[in-house]
Order: C-alpha cells, then sequence, then structure tokens
C-alpha cells in the first residue's frame, strides 16, 4: 500500500511478515523493483510489521554495518535499533533549520541523535565526530512503537545529492549484510576491557578552588547556582565495544527496576496550578526540615511516605565507526511532546542507594529531608514552572518522590503541560514546538544553574574542558512526536580511552569534598563495569606487547578466581567480572566434543588388541588428555584464525561441533587452554622425559600454529593444508 504525507515523504506498507528473515526477503524484493521506477521528491519509508520482539537492542547486536543508533525511553514504550544512515545531520550551531525534512516525514519515521551542551563552546578533538547537532535517519530500523513492531527502510535523495539508483544500490548492499536474528544474546563470556589507569579532568585541589569560587559568587548574588562538572579519562586494555557496553548497561538497568519494583510504596498525585496561582506557592525552604514525611505532609502537594517509582533509565547509543560512540544511561527527561501534551522532570539531589532495603529506605528519608537537596530541587521546579506557564497550560507536577538508579538515589518531581490550541489562522508543527521547549528547557538548572547565562559562563571558565553532549538534549524528533532525555551518566568512547561525565551542584551549604563524592558517586554506573587490576598488572598492560601473551585474560581470570573465593555468593556484576563456570563450559565448546573422537580414534590406532593397557593408568591419562585439552588447544587456534569466516559457517554454533565467537570472547578460553595442559604435560614428562615431551609438545603447537596463521602456509594453500591432519597423527606417539 502506498501512501503520501501531502507533499512530504511516500510510505509504502508492505504486508505483514511471520519473522524478520521473511521481511528481509519482501524488502529486498521491493527494493529491486525501485530501481526503474522515479525517486519521491521528499523520500520514500518502506515499513513491514513483524511479530513484537523483546528489545531491538538484541538485532542491533547482531548487525556488522555502521553507523548504530539506539535509543529506549524510560517506560519501553519506544524503543529502536538502527543500522546505516539514510541522512545525517552534522553542523554547528542550534537546531533552529537543521531538520526542516520533519515535516515532510511519515508518522514512524524519526531522526535520533542529540545537541552539544553548550553550543557556542567550539569542540575539542575528541569530539571531531559529532557537530553541535548531531542527528541520523536510519538506513534500516527495527522500532518497537507501543504494542508494535516494525521493520523499515528510508531513502533518500532530495537536492539530488545521492542518486536514485546509488541509493537503492547502497541499501540493497547493506541489506544483505543484516542478520535477521532478534534472538536475545547472552551475556558475554568475556568481561570489559580492564581499567588500569584513571585520568582526571579536574585535580581534588583544582575541584576544591573551582567550587570555592562558586561560593563566593553565591554570596556576592552573581548567581545562584552553578553546576560544575568533572571528566574522567578511563584507560582501557585494549578498544572497547560499544555494543558489548550497551548490552551490559541493559543488564544493570533491568536489575534496577526489579529491585525497585519489591520497594514500590505508594502512588503519585498531580496538583495542578495556574500562573496566578504560581505565586502564592512557597518560596524555597531555609529552615531545618523535621522529617521527609513531616515536611512533605505540610505541603499543599501532599503524599503520606516518600514515594519510589520504578522507571528505566533512557539507555541511548551513537556510533559512527567502529572505535567511537557516545552513550549513556540517562535517569532524568528533558521533555517528552505527544499528542499537545508534553511531560518534563526536576531531578536534582543525590545519595547512594544502601546495602539493604532498610538502609535505602534511610538514605531516601535523608534525601528528602535536606535542606541543601531540597534548595536544590525547588530551583529546578521554580524554573520549570516559570518556563512552562509562559509557553503552555494546564501545568501540573508531581509532589517530590524518590526515582532510584542503579547506584544513586535522586529527588524528583514530574511535570505535565498541555499546548495551547493553535491560532485559526496559522500552522503550528511538532518540530516549531520542539525547538521552542529546548530553547525553554535547555540547560535546565539540573545541568547548568542559575540565572543560566551567568552559569554557563562560570562553566565555561572553571572545568577547562568540553562537556560536548554530555548533559545535552539527546533523542529523538518525528513529524508528530519527539522526546529527549538530559544525557547525562553519559561516556564517549574513543578506542582504547572512554570519556566519563558527572556533575554536582553547588548551592549554599556545598562542601567541596562532599561534591566530589557525589561526582565520582554518579560515574559508579559506569565505573563498576570495567574489571580493575592490581597496580602490578596495570603496569604490565601498559605494554601492548604483552596482549600478544595473554597478559590480559590471565589477570580477568585471576580476578574471578579471587571473587569466587572471597565473595562466593556476590552476584556478578555485567561486564566487570568473567563467571569461571560459564568460561569454562565455553573451553569445552571450542574443544568440539563431537570432534573428541577423531584424536581418540588416533590415540588407539596402535593398541589394538593389546588388553593389558586398560590396566595401564598412563593409557588412560593419554585418552583422557585427548578429549578437551589437545582439542581445545588445536580448534581454539583454529577458530582464532577463522573468525570471519566462521560467521557464515551454518555448522558453528552449537555446544558440540564448535563455537560461533568474537575475538575476545575466544581469548578468553585461552588461559584455560593452557592451565588445562599443565597437569597433563607434567605426567607425560616425568615417563617420557622433559627433553622429549618439550619436543613432541612444541611440535603439536608449531604445526599448528603453521597451519593456521604461518606466512604462505596456512589451510589457505593446498596441499600443505594436509600439515593439519599431520599434525594430528602426533597424537598416536
Amino acid at each position: 500500500k502506498k501512501h503520501k504525507n501531502g507533499t512530504g515523504m511516500e510510505l509504502i506498507s508492505l504486508s505483514r511478515q511471520g519473522s524478520l528473515a521473511d521481511a528481509l526477503t519482501l524488502l529486498s524484493q521491493t527494493l529491486a523493483s525501485l530501481e526503474s521506477k522515479a525517486p519521491p521528491p521528499d523520500g520514500l519509508r518502506i515499513e513491514v510489521q513483524v511479530p513484537s520482539t523483546a528489545d531491538p537492542v538484541h538485532w542491533l547486536m547482531h548487525q556488522q554495518p555502521l553507523p548504530h543508533v539506539y535509543f529506549s525511553n524510560q517506560d519501553k514504550s519506544i524503543c529502536a535499533a538502527g543500522v546505516g544512515a539514510a541522512h545525517v545531520v552534522c553542523g554547528e550551531g542550534k537546531l533552529d533549520g537543521q531538520l526542516w525534512r520533519l515535516s515532510k516525514l511519515t508518522r514512524r519515521a524519526r531522526y535520533y541523535g542529540g545537541m552539544r551542551f553548550d553550543p557556542n563552546v567550539s569542540g575539542e578533538a575528541e569530539w571531531s565526530d559529532f557537530g553541535s547537532v548531531t542527528f541520523v535517519l536510519p538506513l534500516y530500523e527495527l522500532q518497537v512503537d507501543g504494542n508494535d513492531c516494525y521493520f523499515a527502510c528510508h531513502l533518500l535523495c532530495a537536492g539530488h545529492e545521492t542518486p536514485w539508483g546509488e541509493a537503492i544500490s547502497t541499501a540493497v548492499l547493506i541489506l544483505r549484510k543484516l542478520s535477521a536474528s532478534v534472538e536475545p544474546v547472552p551475556t558475554p563470556v568475556q568481561a570489559l576491557p580492564v581499567l588500569f589507569d584513571l585520568e582526571r579532568a579536574l585535580s581534588k585541589k583544582d575541584w576544591a578552588a573551582a567550587v570555592q569560587g562558586v561560593l563566593e559568587g553565591v554570596e556576592k548574588g552573581c548567581w545562584s547556582k552553578v553546576v560544575l562538572a568533572q571528566r574522567n579519562c578511563l584507560h582501557l586494555s585494549h578498544p572497547l565495544d560499544p555494543l558489548h557496553l550497551l548490552r551490559c548497561l541493559l543488564e544493570a538497568d533491568g536489575l534496577v527496576v526489579a529491585q525497585s519494583r519489591m520497594h514500590q510504596t505508594s502512588s503519585l498525585h498531580f496538583r495542578s496550578f495556574s500562573s496566578s496561582s504560581a505565586r502564592s506557592w512557597p518560596s524555597q525552604s531555609t529552615e531545618p526540615q523535621a522529617s521527609a514525611v513531616d515536611r512533605l505532609s505540610s505541603s499543599p502537594c501532599t503524599i503520606s511516605a516518600p514515594t519510589s517509582r520504578p522507571r528505566y533509565a533512557y539507555l541511548f547509543l551513537l556510533q559512527f565507526d567502529a572505535e567511537s560512540a557516545f552513550i549513556g544511561c540517562s535517569p532524568e527527561q528533558l521533555f517528552k511532546l505527544s499528542d499537545n501534551r508534553l511531560s518534563t522532570d526536576a531531578l536534582a539531589g543525590t545519595r547512594r542507594r544502601g546495602d539493604t532495603a532498610e538502609a535505602d529506605r534511610e538514605l531516601a528519608e535523608e534525601l528528602l529531608s535536606s535542606e541543601k537537596d531540597l534548595r536544590e530541587v525547588n530551583a529546578v521546579r521554580d524554573f520549570l514552572r516559570e518556563a512552562l506557564s509562559s509557553e503552555f497550560i494546564n501545568v501540573q507536577h508531581t509532589a517530590p518522590f524518590v526515582l532510584k538508579a542503579r547506584h544513586v538515589q535522586h529527588i524528583c518531581i514530574s511535570f505535565s503541560a498541555c499546548l495551547p490550541p493553535a491560532p485559526v489562522t496559522s500552522t503550528r508543527s511538532t518540530y516549531d514546538v520542539a525547538v521552542r521547549a529546548l530553547a525553554l528547557l535547555h540547560p535546565t538548572p539540573a545541568v547548568c544553574g542559575t540565572p543560566r547565562a551567568e552559569a554557563l559562563e562560570v562553566i565555561r571558565k572553571s572545568e577547562g574542558f568540553d562537556r560536548g553532549l554530555y548533559a545535552g538534549p539527546f533523542g529523538f524528533l518525528s513529524r508528530d512526536h519527539c522526546e529527549f532525555c538530559v544525557g547525562i551518566r553519559s561516556a564517549l568512547l574513543r578506542g582504547q580511552k572512554a570519556y566519563v561525565f558527572a556533575g554536582a551542584g553547588i548551592v549554599p551549604g556545598s562542601v567541596a569534598a562532599a561534591e566530589w563524592d557525589e561526582v565520582h558517586a554518579k560515574m559508579t554506573s559506569f565505573l563498576t563495569l570495567f574489571p580493575r587490576s592490581s597496580r602490578f598488572g596495570s603496569q604490565l598492560l601498559r605494554h601492548g606487547w604483552l596482549k600478544h601473551l595473554f597478559v590480559e585474560e590471565l589477570l580477568v581470570l585471576f580476578l574471578a578466581m579471587q571473587k569466587l573465593l572471597t565473595h562466593p555468593g556476590a552476584p556478578s556484576r555485567p561486564g566487570s567480572t568473567i563467571s569461571v563456570c560459564r568460561v569454562l563450559y565455553f573451553a569445552v565448546t571450542v574443544s568440539r566434543p563431537y570432534y573428541w573422537l577423531v584424536t581418540v580414534w588416533l590415540y588407539l590406532l596402535p593398541t589394538g588388541q593389546q588388553y593389558h593397557l586398560w590396566a595401564n593408568g598412563t593409557f588412560w591419562c593419554g585418552l583422557l588428555y585427548c578429549t578437551v585439552p589437545l582439542n581445545l588447544l588445536v580448534y581454539l587456534m583454529n577458530d582464532l584464525s577463522d573468525i570471519h569466516v566462521d560467521v557464515h559457517n551454518p555448522r558453528k554454533g552449537g555446544a558440540l561441533v564448535g563455537v560461533r565467537a568474537r575475538a575476545d570472547a575466544l581469548r578468553t578460553a585461552v588461559p584455560w587452554a593452557f592451565i588445562v595442559q599443565l597437569p597433563f604435560l607434567m605426567t607425560i614428562s616425568r615417563i617420557w622425559g622433559r627433553t622429549s615431551t618439550f619436543l613432541w609438545f612444541s611440535s603439536v603447537v608449531g604445526i599448528n600454529w603453521l597451519y593456521n596463521f604461518g606466512p604462505r602456509l596456512s589451510s589457505n594453500f593446498a596441499p600443505l593444508d594436509l600439515i593439519s591432519p599431520c599434525g594430528y597423527m602426533l597424537v598416536i606417539p
């Protein structure tokens, strides 16, 4: 079915398919039929409805073509993953005029991306892949929209920037590289790269001086609040895979919601107010607070107890190349605009999560009773109330409640408002309202301060680094609706470096040491995902050549074994440790149990009718060695050399005939491959002698290395590919 959006983008809706694989096939046929037709002047969206999937992130984890885009909102009503780019907006300046195509899009076509925190500051080198405004219309997109799921392709050739035939050819080429799998990707066997060094943009001394400067300005009445940020540069043992980190953040966020639902106690209540009634609202309290319950009971917006409302974090990813990406798990909504209604959050104040439910509740009470934290959230509340009342009607907000993240918790007040009726003589687009809302709300006092202009100037002078997209708006824009979060709890990934950001509001009563602790507590959601080695291990990882000796894998295995022995019942943290049992099972599957019979058969060849061997312990030791230990060594080397080939090998992927895995996952089996050799080699050397054992084992390793990695002596060049079967014959001695 073809649909036209007035003079805008054309939509082709294909018949619903029973699987994503069928949808890819049908889409390929449709693209082929379009090559001879005239291009739609405002672009084309081809969409097909497919069975709902748990989360498009699992589909994204299977994809190789770049760029990658991912976005999910707080209630998971919108989850989208994109591959490739039909159109990229990456420019300088503000959003105004950058996305003029929005009014021409179809209803479900969306641009995903974000804006710099401060577009008036030129970006530093690490942010070179991102402009002041960066948005992507994905070439292919798997989108969960409420209860429906769609797979779509976008084609644009407006202005003849890309010839129609070339646009279709590119789309077909990338489509052939897409995987149709939406199976949930299991937690990766391998850990994230080891964090061996951390470099802070601001030292403790610099931080204390910056906080003192802000407090002096507060005393003089120059400003009432400034949010100072810190940037930590994490030095990692090897380049970080953004999709692996996204998978870990997704798992960690799911744990938070599951825990929060267990402690949910009460519901939220809204209170309406008009511009005139806003003047009678209580001013920011400066009196000591008796308790959270007493304070809230006396407020016009009352609840019976501090409220904990479980919500997912916003998860987002924008990745343009293999080692560069912006990623985050933000708890804060900037605004959501849909059906002429706008919602937003006032978020401020921070406490860590408690070790027990009781400790967690006490920390929440303390947070809601803190004069300093209440002053912060009230400042954001007053800002939002004033800003929204100037452009919207029926402004409402909740009572303060505690919003719980994985490692910290905040005071939150949720707002909602309605757009006033549009004048009969004019039209009003979602894009126009979104641009206006961004100008009104960004940056909020929660990430900048008040007054806005003065706070921005202090930030530019005090921080000494480029925030980039951190604390800026990140989300999506479409013809009918849009949603943005505040890009906090975020990181910039650049190969073996990850730049992690966090901030703290400086108001009267702030103490530099306490704010320092708060900032670094907010970074915990990222920092705890990475394994951390000892000082000695960190020194080893500084030498790149040691990577070829699998020092990192040995360190990660040592950390996992140490945790297993010292804290046997402790839950594993996503990304930070490996599961010893899972890696051991993975190593067994790498050894290809189905093919143990080959080495066992070769071992038994010269033993025919020698029944006395059944009573010989040495015979059984050798037989056992021909199963896991020897096959793990042989097939692991083969898998490491055939990673790119095995992706398309239909036999691989099972527990019996071999794994289909990434290089960093296979490397986790290397320590086990050598560990399981040791007891057998020690036993064999006592029987056969050290020299003979060394020569025999060196021949096994050397022949297999030549077969898999040797120059012009590998399995790719006949007849030398017979060298591997000859290597098997070494089992006979």
